[in-house]
């Protein structure tokens, strides 16, 4: 009875194992038909369509459309810097933009004038046919056509900033006005940097008393000078006085101008700059009419608005604007005035050749 007791416990044990056995192997067959059935089915779908070609040439990068994005690139992007300077830059650069945002008249353009040869200050007698000459020359006939006559006769030339030209401007515009037989009297009444005497006074001479002791009532001998250019007469500014504007402000100094302009046919007048002084503000409301100087690139609108604003509300009259320093080579916002001065070159060549013929032929004429 024990043995078959061992036996059928054996039994058991083999049986359950014998199970466990077959459902894994079932497992394995099933699994196995999976993959078979898989594998058959890829196989089925993967055929050789082309045959790889080894590449002539490299896929990237695409020259051609990298240059055309490139050009449009750049182009938007020139264009973009240049309007982003042109709207954060408060600097005018054409001279245009003056007369057209701020509705001052342009009397003249004057261009760069650089030489050791002579004082740009008497450029209009030193080389009376140099481009700046003619400009002067042109200027002085836009004077003379702005506003009234009693407008145009005495006038303040003023700056918004110092090195801007004003006082060249002011010495050639009374050389070329004299040139003409026009009764001239020029007045230094920069009182804080005088320039003028240096090309219209005698080194001799001292410069007492001048404006400014005239003005304070010092002294009124010698006040004017003749320099010993025909038809042009001179007042220059004298020592620094403290107090320039109250002298500018007086009874006295618009007695002088009243004065000045019944004896003389034009009275010029070579003030302080704009910006930091209130001098050519109380100028303006002595005289005719107020000539602004202005240097391209460094004049701002925000300066020429103020300065206009300034002017108006003191009474004063705007004649115009004298652009200075135009440098012609610059062809780029100057295309007018370069044809301008390179017109005026060639037909100045011409007229040189002219004049030596000229003087050619009455020689040839007296050896006959």
């Amino acid at each position: 009875a024990i043995d078959l007791n061992e036996r059928a416990t054996q039994y058991k044990i083999m049986a359950r194992e014998v199970e466990t056995n077959k459902g894994i192997y079932q497992s394995l067959l099933e699994r196995t038909k999976e993959i078979e059935s898989m594998v058959g089915v890829s196989s089925s779908n993967i055929h050789i369509v082309n045959k790889a070609m080894l590449p002539i040439k490299p896929f990237k990068p695409k020259v051609k459309l990298n240059l055309l994005l490139a050009l449009v690139v750049g182009l938007m992007g020139g264009v973009g810097i240049a309007f982003f300077l042109e709207y954060y830059t408060d600097t005018i650069t054409n001279p245009d933009e003056i007369s057209d945002r701020f509705r001052i008249p342009i009397l003249g353009v004057a261009p760069l004038t650089k030489t050791d040869e002579y004082p740009v200050e008497q450029t209009f007698i030193s080389d009376p046919r140099s481009p700046l000459s003619e400009a002067i020359r042109s200027t002085k006939m836009s004077i003379q056509l702005a506003g009234t006559a009693d407008q145009a006769k005495s006038f303040l030339l003023t700056s918004i900033k110092p090195s801007e030209g004003k006082t060249t401007m002011a010495a050639n515009l009374a050389l070329a006005f004299a040139g003409t037989g026009e009764k001239v009297i020029l007045i230094d009444a920069d009182m804080r940097k005088p320039k003028l005497h240096k090309y219209f006074q005698d080194p001799g001479d001292s410069l007492s008393p001048g404006l400014s002791r005239f003005l304070s009532g010092v002294s009124s001998k010698g006040l004017v000078f003749k320099n010993g250019i025909c038809n042009l007469c001179f007042i220059p500014a004298g020592p620094s006085p403290p107090n320039p504007v109250e002298l500018l402000a007086s009874v006295r100094f618009s007695q002088l101008i009243k004065t000045l302009t019944g004896h003389f046919d034009r009275v010029i007048v070579d003030g302080p700059p704009y910006l930091g002084f209130a001098d050519s503000l109380v100028i303006s409301g002595h005289v005719g009419g107020v000539v602004l100087v202005s240097s391209m690139g460094e004049t701002t609108r925000d300066a020429i608005r103020h300065f206009k604003k300034s002017i108006l509300n003191s009474q004063g009259k705007i004649l115009g604007c004298v652009i200075n320093k135009v440098d012609v080579s610059r062809r780029f916002g100057y295309q007018p005035y370069y044809r301008y001065y390179s017109y005026h070159q060639y037909y100045g060549e011409i007229e040189d050749q002219g004049l030596k013929k000229a003087r050619q032929k009455p020689a040839r004429i007296a050896q006959k």
